[in-house]
């Protein structure tokens, strides 16, 4: 089985102060972070190619550290809950990849 990937296991729209400040992030934000493998990156990092956005969020480019070396995810069974309750495939996090069906 193929499990395909989604646009939000690519990136994230942060609040910057959320980037200097994690622990003012709600509960979801910081279950996503600790999913991504987000917690352990460094600032520096996180702001090479970074962009703001129109609504005050910066977008930041952070490949998930559960995808594997073509984009799918390794743990997909298993995924953490809040991968699990993310609305994939709407326009926030739009699907990239193979589906079963293709």
């Amino acid at each position: 089985m193929i499990q395909r990937h989604h646009t939000c296991c690519l990136d994230m729209d942060i609040d910057p102060v959320h980037l200097v400040l994690p622990w003012k992030m709600d509960l979801n934000g910081q279950k996503f972070v600790q999913a991504h493998g987000l917690s352990e990156a460094k600032l520096v990092d996180l702001q090479t190619g970074a962009v703001l956005m129109d609504n005050g969020q910066v977008k930041i480019f952070h490949r998930c550290q559960h995808l594997d070396e073509v984009g799918l995810c390794r743990i997909y069974p298993d995924r953490p809950d809040i991968c699990r309750d993310y609305q994939c495939g709407d326009d926030k996090c739009p699907p990239v990849g193979k589906n079963d069906d293709e």
